[in-house]
């Protein structure tokens, strides 16, 4: 009464008699295979992973390696059945013998694939010693790279005596592929729609498409927000493919499901979820209303009314500080709108908002870009347009050579409308990424104006008979700012002398000055138009052996969190007991002031995601009262995707062999590398916000990488080439 397909583990031993017994010996073993009955199904999961791991029951061959038995089961997905083979090679799986006859079946999984161009063929075997006897009954093929997709094959075509189902490999491109989660069963009475997508999208409708895999006329859709419970949405009947579902709210983000009606008591299983978004309201340009857009005013989503287009792969536009690459600074601002995915064969495209430009004379589009190549690997920048929510895209304009520096392109659109629609394709070819920034959509076609950077100088502080501490702000305008910081001077025929500070509250500590002496500063600012200076003001050091209060200084905001910084100073020692800590929202004006003989200090109550200001004056033992620090800002945790995970960057992906991961806000301890197994490879201890990974020693493949940071770990992967 063993099980079928079951390891055993046997102990015997010799009864010798009055008590007398031999020591165990052991032994195993696994029962045959037996039939599988209906409904089969295989999820990989819990059965470990690597070349050597397969499920029990099944078989599989290849020609593809002598080394390497392919497929095998992977960690990836959580499980799943790996396949990898060339143009010239294949892989094969066959399912444990089946007690139904195939024609009565349907093949249900899930497929990932790396190359669009590649599939998997479905059939069927009657022997899985004899795979020259395979039945191809179906090919099919993903929509997207990296993604698992839901796919169905009906057996009812096949007319032999077989009882494997089996899974081949079609690659006419080498690449990998994930199966996963296999269930076969009876052909349902009503078959499930495949492939739901969206056609043409407008304001307030989406016109929607499928694949009907039986003979349905009739279909119910139900649509409701993003993560609805289905049964609680929008029902809609359709008797066309494509529908269009009406009546929708422009600029607003949806659910999709479909199923097929057969009869009024017979209905399919429903499709995976598709989700999708209507266009925002039309946007009328003028020639004195010009559209702008440098993406400063949102954190990583795109700016309202912009739309996302994974046509190929799942890499997206985003919004982002520069960072692959040699151009690492906005054009104007600190913000761009950036593709980068680091390998070959994704294309997304980046809509801008639906505009009327019917009253421009000479409608104009300008932008700023880069798009740097790697080591002679370069990526596609297109430029389209469109008259119509529902007419054709027009190739504009193609970049595909290296541009490392900020270039202007300006464009001419033609045929303008009162619907018109413009977008941005990016194409992945293993390059840097691609950056714009300062989109605009004007008349006349002239360069866009340039705006200087603003430069205000502030008051000095920390006056002692040698020392002062110099204030100031710097804004930048359109172009990238090269320089910045103070020029000083004596009042009384000085000439000036330049130093530097960085950020745009800016400050510098003078040392060495005369005593009771006047002094001239003012804040500038560098671009490549010339420099800016804000106003020249005065100072004059303290006489000898006159009594001070010196300012606190190196203020700083440690330990943020959604609520609360703790607020940490230098003072002179021996010089105060107790402080007033200034403190408000950037945007506000008035300060609010807790007193404490603390040092540091920590400030509660404040609001997440919030710019705070914060100064700190001391009350010196001497009876008089500092001036002001220096002002320094921070800015509260949110409750979104954690800082320190945006924060950290690994590139370039893929190289090599020499990988840098730096996180702009905290330091690491320690850097991990996997491999798509699991197996620990490197452990490299960090001290900083930078490391380099040298995996010049590791094969070509998929690696991953944990990293810790003093806020917490974050997981990049990167590929070896």
């Amino acid at each position: 009464n063993l099980t079928p397909a079951t390891h055993y583990n046997v102990r015997m031993r010799s009864d010798c008699g009055a008590g007398d017994y031999s020591g165990y010996v052991m032994a195993d073993f696994t029962t045959e295979c037996d039939v599988f009955t209906i409904p089969f199904s295989q999820n990989f999961n819990n059965l470990g992973s690597g070349s050597d791991v397969f499920p029990m029951c099944w078989t599989r061959d290849n020609d593809y390696s002598t080394s390497t038995d392919y497929p095998y089961v992977s960690s990836t997905e959580g499980g799943s059945l790996y396949f990898y083979a060339s143009s010239t090679s294949y892989n094969i799986a066959v399912t444990p013998e089946l007690n139904a006859a195939l024609n009565t079946l349907a093949v249900n999984f899930k497929l990932r694939t790396g190359n669009l161009s590649n599939g998997l063929i479905v059939g069927v075997l009657e022997s899985p010693d004899n795979l020259a006897g395979f039945v191809p009954i179906d090919t099919v093929f993903c929509t997207t790279t990296g993604l698992l997709e839901d796919q169905i094959v009906y057996l009812d075509s096949y007319t032999g005596n077989g009882h494997y189902v089996a899974f081949k490999t079609y690659t006419p491109n080498s690449s990998a592929m994930y199966v996963d989660d296999v269930l076969i069963d009876l052909i349902p009475t009503c078959r499930t729609p495949q492939h739901l997508a969206a056609q043409t999208v407008l304001t307030t409708s989406i016109e929607l498409s499928w694949t009907e895999t039986g003979s349905a006329t009739a279909w119910e859709i139900e649509y409701g927000a993003p993560g609805f419970t289905q049964g609680t949405g929008t029902s809609v009947q359709a008797t066309s493919n494509p529908f269009t579902v009406t009546g929708l709210t422009s600029g607003t983000d949806y659910d999709f499901y479909v199923r097929a009606v057969c009869s009024t008591t017979d209905m399919s299983d429903w499709t995976t979820k598709l989700t999708t978004s209507t266009l925002c309201d039309v946007l009328v340009v003028t020639p004195t209303t010009p559209f702008t857009e440098n993406f400063d005013n949102t954190t990583t989503a795109l700016p309202t009314s912009w739309a996302n287009t994974c046509e190929i792969g799942t890499t997206d536009w985003q919004v982002a500080i520069p960072s692959h690459g040699t151009v690492t600074s906005a054009h104007s601002g600190s913000k761009v709108v950036e593709f980068y995915q680091g390998g070959r064969g994704n294309e997304s495209s980046l809509q801008l908002p639906t505009m009327d430009i019917s009253a421009l004379t000479t409608p104009t589009l300008t932008f700023w870009y880069t798009n740097e190549e790697w080591s002679g690997d370069q990526n596609t920048l297109e430029v389209y347009y469109r008259t119509t929510p529902t007419g054709t895209w027009t190739l504009l304009a193609t970049h595909s050579s290296d541009v490392d520096t900020w270039t202007l392109d300006s464009l001419s659109l033609p045929s303008p409308s009162a619907t018109y629609q413009i977008k941005f394709k990016g194409i992945s070819d293993y390059g840097y990424s691609i950056n714009i920034d300062d989109v605009t959509v004007s008349d006349g076609g002239t360069t866009p104006s340039i705006t200087a950077p603003t430069v205000t100088t502030a008051a000095a502080d920390n006056i002692s008979q040698t020392d002062a501490t110099l204030h100031g702000t710097v804004t930048a305008g359109s172009e990238t700012i090269t320089a910045q910081g103070f020029e000083w001077k004596e009042t009384n025929g000085g000439t000036y002398t330049q130093v530097s500070a960085t950020g745009t509250t800016i400050s510098h500590n003078l040392t060495g000055l005369t005593p009771n002496t006047g002094y001239t500063f003012r804040a500038f600012a560098t671009t490549a138009s010339g420099t800016t200076h804000g106003a020249e003001l005065t100072f004059t050091t303290l006489q000898q052996g006159q009594e001070t209060c010196p300012s606190p200084t190196n203020v700083a905001a440690t330990g943020i969190t959604e609520n609360s910084a703790v607020i940490s100073w230098t003072q002179p020692d021996n010089t105060a007991t107790s402080w007033d800590v200034l403190y408000k929202e950037s945007a506000a004006s008035a300060w609010n002031t807790a007193t404490t003989s603390s040092n540091p200090y920590t400030l509660t109550g404040l609001t997440a995601e919030t710019n705070y200001d914060v100064q700190i004056i001391a009350h010196c033992t001497n009876g008089l009262t500092s001036d002001p620090s220096a002002t320094i800002t921070f800015t509260t945790e949110g409750v979104g995707i954690a800082d320190y995970e945006l924060a950290t960057s690994l590139y370039p992906n893929s190289n090599t062999g020499l990988f840098t991961i730096t996180n702009a806000r905290y330091n690491m301890d320690n850097v991990k590398v996997y491999d798509a197994y699991g197996k620990l490879l490197k452990n490299v201890e960090v001290n900083g916000n930078t490391t380099v990974i040298d995996a010049t020693s590791l094969a070509n493949g998929v690696y991953f990488v944990r990293i810790n940071t003093e806020k917490g770990v974050v997981t990049k992967s990167f590929v070896k080439k």
